[in-house]
C-alpha cells in the first residue's frame, strides 16, 4: 500500500472524528439551551416566586440533569467505539505494510539472486571458451575435455533450478524436468562425481538442498534401471539412454 493512500485514509478518520465531536457538542448544547428555556417559561407563567414554581424549575433541571448525563454517557461510548475502530483500523494497514515490506524483501532477494546466478553463468562461460582460464577452477576431473563438459552440465542444471525458483512448480514438473535432465549420461556421470562436494556447501532445509534431495533419488532411478535393465553388452545396437527413457 502506498504512503498516499495511507495519508489520505488517516485523514478522512480524522475528519470523521472531528464530525462526530462537533455533532455531540451541537446535542449537549442544544439539551441546555432546551432545558434552560423550559425553565424559563415555567418561572415566567407565575405571578411571583412561589416555592411551588421553584420547585417546578428544581425538576426541569433535574430533567436537564438526567439528559445530560445521559448524553455524556453516549459521548464516552461513541469516543470509545471510535479509538477501538481507529486503533482496528491502525492494526489493519500495519499489516498491509508488513506484508507489502515481506513482499518487497523476497523480490529483492530473488532479483540479487538472479544477478548472482548471471554472474556466475558468465565465469563459466568464460573457463568454457579458454582452456588457460577452466584451469583455474578447482579440477573435478582430470580430462580438459570432460570438465569442460561438467562446467556445461551445470549451467545446464543451475539454469532449470533458477527457472523452478522463480516459479509456482508442481512436484510433477520437478520430476520430469529432472527426468529429463539426468537421460543425459554425462549430467548423470557429473552429479555423481560432485556428490560429496555439494554435501559439504549445501545448507540444510534452503532450496538447493531440497531440490538435490529430490535430483539424488532421480539420478539414483536412472543408475538403478540401467543396472536392471542392460542387455547382453555383446549386442552393438544397445542404447542406454534409450532404454532407460523407455523404463522410466
Amino acid at each position: 500500500m502506498s504512503e498516499p493512500m495511507i495519508g489520505e485514509r488517516a485523514f478522512s478518520r480524522a475528519r470523521r472524528l472531528l464530525s462526530w465531536t462537533i455533532l455531540l457538542l451541537a446535542g449537549v448544547s442544544v439539551a441546555l439551551l432546551a432545558g434552560l428555556a423550559a425553565s424559563g417559561m415555567i418561572a415566567g407563567t407565575a405571578p411571583d416566586e412561589t416555592w411551588a414554581v421553584r420547585a417546578n424549575v428544581g425538576e426541569t433541571f433535574g430533567v436537564l440533569n438526567a439528559i445530560f448525563s445521559g448524553l455524556a454517557l453516549a459521548a464516552v461510548v461513541v469516543t470509545f467505539w471510535m479509538q477501538f475502530t481507529e486503533l482496528r483500523s491502525q492494526r489493519a494497514e500495519l499489516a498491509l505494510q508488513r506484508d507489502s515490506l515481506i513482499q518487497t524483501k523476497a523480490e529483492l532477494h530473488r532479483s540479487a539472486e538472479a544477478d548472482l546466478r548471471h554472474l556466475h553463468f558468465d565465469l563459466v562461460q568464460l573457463s568454457i571458451a579458454d582452456p588457460e582460464l577452466a584451469q583455474v577452477w578447482p579440477q573435478v576431473v582430470g580430462s580438459p575435455a570432460r570438465h569442460r563438459q561438467y562446467q556445461y552440465a551445470n549451467l545446464i542444471i543451475q539454469h532449470s533450478w533458477l527457472q523452478l525458483k522463480i516459479s509456482d512448480y508442481t512436484e510433477a514438473e520437478l520430476q520430469s524436468m529432472l527426468r529429463y535432465l539426468f537421460s543425459s549420461p554425462i549430467i548423470r556421470e557429473y552429479w555423481t562425481t560432485t556428490k560429496e562436494f555439494r554435501q559439504r556447501i549445501l545448507v540444510t532445509d534452503s532450496f538447493e538442498h531440497r531440490m538435490t534431495a529430490v535430483a539424488d533419488e532421480v539420478c539414483s532411478e536412472y543408475e538403478h534401471l540401467l543396472r536392471t535393465h542392460r542387455p547382453d553388452p555383446a549386442t552393438p545396437a544397445w542404447n542406454g539412454t534409450a532404454e532407460v527413457a523407455e523404463a522410466a
